[in-house]
C-alpha cells in the first residue's frame, strides 16, 4: 500500500463531504436559509449560495491533490489548517452571534464543524506518514498573471542534469499533462517542439531564449486550433543553477488566462491546485530520471575501469 494512501482517502472523504453540502446549499437555497437562519430575510439565499459556491471550490482543490502523483505532508497540512479554521470560525459564530440561529441550524453547524474537525485529524495523520517531497513549488497571481515556480535539487552531476533537461523528446515521460514531445526543427533559440496533450490536442512552443548549460525558454502557441488550455498567453523557462549543497533544476511558468482581471481570478483559484500536482509530479519524476542516470554513468565507468584493470 502506497504511503500516500491514508492522505488521499482523508482527502477525498473531505472532498465528497464538501460536495454533497455545497450541492444541497446550491440546489434549495431558500430552504437552506430558512433552516439555519433565525432570520434570512434577503441576504440568506446569497450567502447559502456563496457558501456551496465555496465548499464546490474547495472541493476542485482537494481533488487536484487526491489526483497528484506524489502528495507532500505541506500540502496536506494546509487542508488540515484550512479545517481547523472552519472549525474555530463555527465555534465563534454559534457562541458570539447565537441570535443569528435557528436551533436546527445551530446542531447542523455543530455536527458539520465536528465532521470536518475529524477530517483534519485523518489528514494531519496521513500526512505524518508522507514521504519526504524536496520539490519546492508555489503558484501566484501577480497582475493577472499565474506565476507558478518550481525548484528541486538533485543529486546529480550538473552535465547529467542538463542533459535530462534537454532531451526534449522524453519530456513528455516526466509532464503528466504531456503525451508526446519531440523537436521539429533547429536547435537553440528559434527551436520547434511539438506537444500533444493526454487526449492528443497537439500545438508547437517556440524556443525564445537559450544559453548552453544554464537554461532555455519556450513561448506556447495558444492559439493552435486545438489548444486544450484557457491562456491567452504562456511562457516557460527552465534553469539549472547550483544550489547551497546540490545543483538545482527550476521551472518557471508565466501564464495569463483569457478574459479580464476577474477570469483571472477565477482561473487562479480554479488551477492552483493543479499546477500544484503537475510540477510536482514533473519535479520528482525529473528528479528520479537525473539520479539514475547520474548512478548508471558511475557504474558504467567503474565496471570499465575494472574491465581494463
Amino acid at each position: 500500500m502506497s504511503k500516500s494512501t491514508m492522505a488521499k482517502w482523508a482527502l477525498g472523504a473531505n472532498a465528497t463531504f464538501s460536495v454533497l453540502c455545497g450541492g444541497l446549499l446550491l440546489v434549495m437555497p431558500d430552504t437552506a436559509a430558512r433552516t439555519i437562519l433565525a432570520d434570512p430575510a434577503g441576504w440568506g439565499k446569497g450567502a447559502a449560495v456563496a457558501l456551496g459556491l465555496g465548499l464546490l471550490g474547495f472541493a476542485g482543490l482537494l481533488a487536484a491533490l487526491v489526483k497528484g502523483k506524489h502528495l507532500s505532508a505541506r500540502r496536506v497540512n494546509e487542508v488540515v489548517w484550512a479545517d481547523i479554521a472552519w472549525v474555530l470560525a463555527t465555534a465563534i459564530f454559534v457562541t458570539v452571534g447565537a441570535d443569528i440561529w435557528t436551533s436546527a441550524g445551530r446542531l447542523l453547524a455543530v455536527d458539520a464543524a465536528l465532521v470536518v474537525a475529524g477530517f483534519a485529524l485523518w489528514q494531519w495523520i496521513g500526512a505524518r506518514r508522507l514521504p519526504e517531497v524536496l520539490s519546492m513549488v508555489s503558484v501566484t497571481l501577480r497582475q493577472g498573471e499565474i506565476i507558478a515556480e518550481l525548484r528541486r535539487p538533485v543529486q546529480a552531476p550538473s552535465a547529467v542534469i542538463w542533459r535530462v533537461m534537454t532531451d526534449h523528446g522524453r519530456y513528455s515521460e516526466v509532464a503528466s499533462n504531456i503525451r508526446k514531445s519531440e523537436v521539429l526543427e533547429g536547435e537553440g533559440v528559434g527551436m520547434i517542439r511539438r506537444c500533444e496533450g493526454p487526449k492528443g490536442e497537439s500545438w508547437t512552443e517556440v524556443c525564445d531564449g537559450y544559453e548552453e548549460g544554464k537554461s532555455y525558454s519556450f513561448r506556447i502557441n495558444t492559439e493552435a486550433k486545438d489548444y486544450p488550455y484557457p491562456f491567452a498567453k504562456l511562457h516557460g523557462q527552465w534553469t539549472l543553477q547550483q544550489g547551497s549543497d546540490a545543483p538545482m533544476f527550476s521551472i518557471k511558468i508565466r501564464a495569463t488566462p483569457k478574459g479580464g482581471a476577474l477570469t483571472a481570478i477565477m482561473m487562479f483559484t480554479l488551477s492552483k491546485a493543479s499546477f500544484h500536482g503537475i510540477l510536482i509530479d514533473l519535479g520528482e519524476a525529473w528528479a528520479v530520471r537525473m539520479e539514475k542516470e547520474a548512478e548508471d554513468g558511475w557504474s558504467n565507468a567503474s565496471n570499465a575501469g575494472l574491465a581494463t584493470a
